[in-house]
C-alpha cells in the first residue's frame, strides 16, 4: 500500500509564533522548551531532555500513522509518534519512530512506557540520509514500520503492549536547529499489506 496514505494535518504556513490550540506540550515529563512555527515550518527548541508536541484534535487508529517532511537533520535525534497516550505528569505512553544523524546515523522504533524508552529489536537501518525525506511510522495491527518517501526501512517491529487509538505527534531531542513541514497522519483504512519495499 501507499504510506503515507492520510492528509496533511499542518503544514505550517502561518505567521511565525506558537504552533496553536490544535497542537499541546508537553508529551512527556522531562521536557522544557517550545516547537514554534518559524518561516512556515514547524521548528523545535527544546531544553533538558528534549521536546515532543501532538496533535489534540482527536486520537486516530489503532491502525494509524505519523509523517513529516524533515527539512532540517537534526544534531540530535528527530522523531514521530503514534498511539500515544499523553500525561503531563507521569510521562507518555506509545510507540516512536527515531532518527539520529552524525557520525553513527540509526533509524529505530521505540515503545514508550510512562517515558520509558525501551528499542524494539535493533536498529532499522544506519542511513545517514535525513534532510528532505518524507519519514512515517506505521502501526498496523501489532507490526511497526518505518518509511522514508514511500519505501520501508529495514523490517517491521512486532509488538502488542498498545492496541488502542492514541494521539500523533513529532519531537526533538537536545536540538534548537530541527525542523519539519507538511506534518500529517491519522487512521489507516486500507490495511491489504503490512510492509512495502525495503530499504537499507
Amino acid at each position: 500500500m501507499a504510506v503515507p496514505q492520510t492528509d496533511i494535518l499542518d503544514d505550517f504556513n502561518r505567521a511565525d509564533g506558537p504552533l496553536g490550540s490544535n497542537w499541546t506540550d508537553p508529551w512527556n515529563t522531562s521536557e522544557g522548551g517550545s516547537v514554534v512555527i518559524s518561516t512556515s515550518e514547524a521548528r523545535f527548541v527544546p531544553t533538558g531532555g528534549g521536546k515532543y508536541t501532538y496533535w489534540n484534535g482527536t486520537a486516530f487508529g489503532p491502525n494509524c500513522e505519523a509523517y513529516g517532511k524533515i527539512t532540517s537533520a537534526p544534531i540530535s535525534s528527530i522523531s514521530f509518534f503514534v498511539r500515544s497516550q499523553p500525561d503531563s505528569t507521569n510521562g507518555a505512553n506509545g510507540y516512536l519512530l527515531q532518527f539520529v544523524p552524525g557520525a553513527a546515523p540509526r533509524q529505530s522504533i521505540y515503545r514508550v512506557d510512562n517515558g520509558t524508552w525501551t528499542r524494539l529489536g535493533a536498529d532499522l537501518s544506519t542511513s545517514s540520509a535525513l534532510s528532505g525525506l518524507v519519514a512515517t511510522l506505521l502501526a498496523v495491527g501489532d507490526s511497526l514500520s518505518g518509511w522514508y518517501d514511500g519505501s520501508q526501512i529495514g523490517t517491521s517491529r512486532s509488538d502488542s503492549t498498545y492496541t488502542a487509538a492514541g494521539y500523533i505527534g513529532m519531537g526533538s531531542q537536545g536540538n534548537t536547529g530541527s525542523r519539519v513541514d507538511d506534518f500529517g497522519g491519522g487512521s489507516i483504512v486500507n490495511v491489504i499489506a503490512k510492509s512495502g519495499s525495503a530499504a537499507a
